[in-house]
């Protein structure tokens, strides 16, 4: 009687556990891909569209065009204060929904160039 308690409880921890992990595991998707499913929770990665950045840090609002590998590029609004490196990063993962014609990011994630990556010749 015990032992199928500890397993019943055992069984039902993992379940939840599993349940919380696939709801907070975010898929990645082109920008074609998020503006095709508004509402739903995405990782689109690219790269800033030159000249596309506009940092209000009065509002603490981000807004620029973001490339991603297709080619394709999706607006992004980001509430927040713009991360020091975003102007230097040479990619950008936006966790976010597409609304309202914007991706609204809830969070960016960057890679930026450092110090021990090898220098590009001719640079």
């Amino acid at each position: 009687m015990k032992i199928g308690l500890f397993i019943g409880i055992i069984a039902t921890g993992l379940v939840l556990m599993m349940t919380a992990f696939s709801n907070s595991a975010t898929p990645y998707a082109s920008a074609k891909e998020a503006k095709a499913a508004p509402g739903k929770k995405f990782h689109v990665v690219g790269t800033i569209v030159p000249g596309s950045l506009d940092s209000n840090v009065r509002e603490g609002t981000v807004n620029f065009l973001l490339k991603d590998e297709l080619g394709e590029t999706i607006s992004v609004h980001y509430k927040g204060h713009a991360p020091a490196n975003l102007a230097t990063a040479t990619k950008v993962n936006a966790v976010g929904k597409f609304e309202n014609g914007t991706y609204k990011s809830e969070k960016l994630l960057l890679k930026c160039p450092t110090k021990y990556e090898p220098e590009k010749k001719g640079a």
